[in-house]
């Protein structure tokens, strides 16, 4: 389909992936969710798999397998290990416009038609801090969001400071 999708934080990204996943083909890049959220994919839509996302095929096939068969436990473990490996070879949830520019290649990147979610700032700030309070009070967690901006996802769909996406929803 020719479509390259920039996954944001706190934006409804995992349901933009999962509404777009049935239709990546075998050779597409399909990140994984979590296996809990990947369990629920896979139920919904068994085609929508994650792949071609990491370094080590191996790995990421053993994760596939474990989702397959439903073993949970099996499914953190393969995670797990796959998100060592991928936070320095690998094309993560939340890889960004440069990293998709470079996993795709410089002529599907010019002629593919992409795209990302963004949110208003504020949204995304309470999402985030209600995500992340574990057991702290939640202001407590917001000013530590708001402290780290980590409400920010301009840095995910530019390159060199510029808009690298087609259109932003």
């Amino acid at each position: 389909h020719n479509f390259i999708f920039i996954k944001t934080r706190k934006t409804a990204g995992s349901s933009m992936e999962t509404a777009l996943a049935p239709y990546a083909g075998p050779d597409d890049l399909v990140t994984p969710f979590g296996p809990k959220e990947e369990l629920e994919r896979y139920a919904a839509f068994p085609n929508a798999y994650p792949r071609n996302y990491s370094a080590d095929r191996e790995l990421e096939a053993a994760y596939r397998d474990a989702i397959a068969s439903g073993d949970r436990d099996a499914g953190r473990k393969a995670f797990r290990a796959l998100r060592k490996i991928d936070e320095r070879s690998g094309f993560g949830r939340h890889g960004g416009a440069e990293l998709a520019r470079e996993f795709s290649g410089e002529t599907l990147w010019s002629s593919a038609y992409k795209f990302t979610i963004e949110r208003h700032p504020y949204e995304k700030a309470v999402s985030l801090a209600w995500f992340e309070r574990g057991k702290r009070d939640f202001a407590e967690a917001l000013d530590d969001v708001l402290e780290r901006k980590g409400y920010r996802n301009f840095n995910l769909y530019t390159i060199d400071g510029k808009v690298a996406v087609d259109f932003i929803i």
